[in-house]
């Protein structure tokens, strides 16, 4: 496979696809990867707000921090 995306999408979709053999494959396969790409990023993200930052929102919300101008 010669098109340059993430490992991810190359590991999971690339052994899947044929080589393309024209102008119009090489942009149907280039597309795909690249949705496949986008999906897995906002994926990830997803995953991360829900697993790592909301999580710690509530943590931090609890701490008590000073505020400017008192002691």
């Amino acid at each position: 496979m010669y098109l340059v995306h993430s490992p991810l999408s190359k590991v999971l979709i690339g052994p899947r696809i044929p080589a393309p053999t024209d102008g119009w494959s090489y942009a149907g396969i280039s597309v795909l990867m690249f949705a496949a790409t986008l999906l897995a990023a906002l994926a990830f993200a997803v995953v991360a707000d829900t697993v790592v930052l909301k999580p710690l929102q509530r943590l931090l919300r609890n701490v008590d921090l000073p505020r400017k101008g008192r002691l």
